[in-house]
């Protein structure tokens, strides 16, 4: 927690611009006795002599939006995720239910579940199988930036080349440049194809579930069966 908010502070700045810190901790062990799953904790600053609650000036609560200083300090959840044996009905529970199971229950809504079940599948990964993930990944964005700018490129001398020539050469090379452009997306395309079926042939021969390879290729569990399907015997 103190990390956290020196973190978010630069030196000299006043206290005013601390930012508001929340402490999660997911436990995988027993701490303490309870029945509940989640406990909430909080600091209250109270008279040691007379017991009042210490509250902010009205100037303090207008600025923070906030009525006790205690308001101000961070705030603890304990996750005792041993402890969850419910059905997951609310988001909080899909998130108990996963951080369990590691297993994202059927028509999961919880926001940002999905994107830590990504990074779940990445942890799980060996440090090659890491590699080449990011590899892949690494390639798509870089074609798509290649074919991106060779579009706009193509597209802007195009239509500057006909406005200056307006000539029947000028429409031959700009029809050539199109092709050519058209054959190489077509080629980027293919290729980004053959390397999602080596994600998914790799990733079937590392025993990655077929739903966890659907969610790294962004195919459906069909598509992946089919790509599975094809595949010739050794």
């Amino acid at each position: 927690v103190s990390r956290a908010v020196t973190e978010h502070i630069s030196a000299g700045q006043a206290y005013a611009h601390v930012k508001k810190v929340y402490s999660v901790s997911i436990l995988y062990f027993e701490l303490g006795q309870g029945e509940d799953y989640l406990y909430y904790g909080r600091t209250d600053f109270r008279g040691v002599f007379k017991k009042d609650l210490l509250k902010l000036s009205a100037g303090q609560a207008e600025q923070f939006q906030c009525s006790e200083a205690g308001d101000l300090y961070p705030e603890y959840y304990i996750l005792r995720v041993e402890d969850f044996d419910r059905e997951a009905v609310t988001p909080l529970d899909e998130w108990f239910s996963f951080l369990k199971t590691g297993e994202i229950p059927e028509g999961a809504t919880a926001p940002g579940l999905q994107e830590a079940s990504r990074r779940l599948c990445y942890d799980r990964m060996s440090k090659e199988e890491q590699q080449e993930y990011d590899d892949y990944t690494e390639a798509i964005r870089y074609r798509k930036s290649v074919i991106q700018t060779s579009l706009f490129e193509g597209r802007a001398e195009g239509l500057a080349e006909g406005e200056a020539i307006g000539s029947e050469k000028g429409k031959a090379e700009g029809k050539a440049e199109r092709d050519r452009l058209k054959a190489e997306k077509e080629a980027a395309l293919a290729e980004k194809e053959a390397d999602r079926i080596n994600v998914v042939i790799n990733s079937s021969d590392a025993g990655i579930p077929v739903k966890t390879t659907a969610k790294i290729t962004g195919l459906t569990v069909e598509e992946v069966m089919k790509i599975l399907n094809k595949r010739q015997p050794d």
